[in-house]
């Protein structure tokens, strides 16, 4: 995603610019992945946060995400996420660990 934002490919881009795009394809290629991964990658990147951390953490699967949250608006989320997987006592137990 990062090479996206390099070369600014936003939505498409604008053919009006004088900078040459490269398309979605050229980029997959370059990570070594194909264009419908890097889209999912895109899509996951729209979660909140907290919703985000769960993946990477193991907690939940990406597709779980991808059929489930990112259907979501971040008010949805972020309620699910709280109604979900906050505890305040292991969040808390967590927080405590880091800051002795």
């Amino acid at each position: 995603m990062e090479l996206k934002r390099i070369y600014g490919i936003t939505h498409g881009g604008s053919r009006r610019q004088i900078v040459s795009l490269k398309p979605q394809s050229d980029i997959a290629k370059q990570l070594g992945i194909d264009v419908k991964t890097m889209q999912r990658l895109k899509k996951l990147q729209t979660l909140s946060p907290e919703l985000q951390q769960l993946i990477e953490d193991g907690s939940v699967k990406y597709t779980t995400a991808l059929n489930v949250w990112t259907k979501l608006s971040p008010d949805e989320q972020h309620k699910f996420f709280n109604q979900n997987f906050y505890i305040p006592e292991v969040y808390h137990f967590k927080v405590s660990i880091f800051i002795l």
